[in-house]
């Protein structure tokens, strides 16, 4: 006869994905940060501490040359998300919030190993940078940027070599893809030359670039470590530039719709070469503790602007960056039990590249500490894993932002709590 407490356990892991699936119907969610270092349920609940240990399909993305350890034909799928507030306040203008927008960031994961086979391969697609920050219109007016949007998408073909028992390596094909948009809302000149008029300014391109990662791992019974190096991407595209009055019709300004029509633009954006290190540890037999860290160079992103296709920049729309390279730091556990449940948490510090001297409207958060908690469930050809974390950013200066008007002591302040939910089948296995 069936074991009715056994049929329960098993539903368990399906009612708690739904419960998150729901929260993320019906909430007001959106990605932020400087860069997604979490993906997967397993990966949000250990604050991203996976590069050595990750052993299912995820591995494409935190580590190519852990793919040897995956049995057979496995699929991994699951949706990142956010929930956040970044607040500007001012004694002078008073404060405002951020417009939240519901946007899912999805991660998609393959892998493949032939029994008793020294290579695998693997394809992902996830997205490695997902952020929006829209400021209300009437608050942005005269500022730097009343939305920033950046929304990427990734795709990645890697494959591993075991070269001896313990000992991989592994490399993996890059290609970027998304939009980038940029809005303002200023005085722009008025066509017949008299004075001005208050113009919306969007600008919208897709952009593109492709990289590499390569990686080195070393697994042991106890412990194991790994290294991964991912290239710098330059992103750029095409698109276009709109106007848009701001409480008047073009028709009521003689020459407006000679002067401010739809032109081509091109944008372009970064992301930083990056070098990652972990290494894991066993603490008695179902314990794992692993710690991460992980160096990227946004140093080398100066400047972003966008270029008009005549020729010369939209200066309004044009930024000094001159960010500050990044160094963070993740340590993530996880204990499994004999019940097929998985617990796991993590902490992580993940500095800002912005510098108080070029902080905006469009990348306002500063230092982040994260807190992360989670777990999963395993069946015999199914595992579920769920993951929750909180991010409390430093209060940032926001020098600049108000332009005619004297700063007094302007500040960003943000806080997020991102949630990930996943399932991994196994297809075939390999022995």
């Amino acid at each position: 006869m069936p074991n009715p407490d056994r049929r329960r356990r098993a539903r368990a892991p399906f009612a708690l994905v739904g419960a998150l699936l729901f929260f993320a119907a019906t909430g007001e969610l959106r990605a932020f940060g400087f860069g997604l270092f979490q993906h997967g349920g397993r990966g949000a609940a250990q604050a991203g501490a996976l590069v050595a240990r990750a052993d299912d399909p995820s591995a494409v993305r935190y580590d190519p040359a852990a793919l040897v350890d995956v049995d057979g034909l496995v699929l991994q799928a699951g949706l990142d998300f956010a929930v956040t507030d970044v607040e500007f306040s001012s004694a002078l203008s008073g404060t405002a919030d951020s417009e939240h927008e519901i946007q899912f960031t999805p991660a998609v994961y393959l892998g493949w190993r032939r029994p008793d086979a020294r290579w695998a391969l693997g394809l992902s697609v996830d997205s490695p940078f997902w952020t929006l920050n829209e400021w209300p219109a009437g608050f942005a007016a005269g500022r730097a940027s009343r939305k920033s949007e950046v929304t990427l998408h990734e795709i990645r073909a890697a494959a591993a070599w075991a070269l001896a028992p313990g000992w991989s390596v592994g490399a993996a094909l890059r290609h970027v893809t998304g939009t980038r948009q940029e809005t303002v809302l200023a005085e722009f000149p008025h066509p017949s030359a008299a004075g001005t008029v208050p113009l919306t300014a969007d600008a919208e391109s897709t952009i593109d670039g492709s990289g590499f990662a390569l990686a080195l791992r070393r697994a042991g019974e106890r412990w194991g470590w790994a290294l991964r190096f991912e290239s710098e991407i330059e992103l750029e595209g095409d698109g276009d530039l709109h106007y848009r009055p701001d409480g008047f019709l073009p028709g009521d300004v003689p020459g407006f719709d000679a002067v401010y029509s739809t032109r081509g633009v091109t944008q372009q954006f970064l992301l930083p070469q990056s070098v990652a290190a972990g290494v894991w540890l066993a603490i008695g037999e179902r314990t794992r503790v692993e710690l991460d860290v992980e160096h990227a160079r946004w140093s080398a992103l100066e400047r972003t602007a966008v270029r008009l296709a005549g020729g010369g920049e939209f200066a309004p729309l044009g930024y000094e960056r001159r960010w500050d390279d990044t160094t963070s730091l993740r340590l993530g556990a996880k204990h499994r039990f004999d019940s097929g449940w998985r617990l796991a948490a993590g902490a992580a510090l993940e500095p800002s590249p912005v510098p108080d001297a070029t902080r905006d409207f469009a990348f306002p958060q500063g230092d982040a500490t994260v807190y992360s908690l989670g777990g999963g469930y395993d069946l015999p050809r199914i595992a579920f894993d769920f993951g929750w974390s909180l991010h409390d950013h430093d209060a940032a200066a926001a020098p600049g932002t108000e332009i005619g008007i004297p700063s007094r002591s302007p500040r960003f302040t943000a806080r997020g709590q991102v949630f990930a939910v996943s399932a991994r089948w196994r297809f075939a296995a390999g022995r």
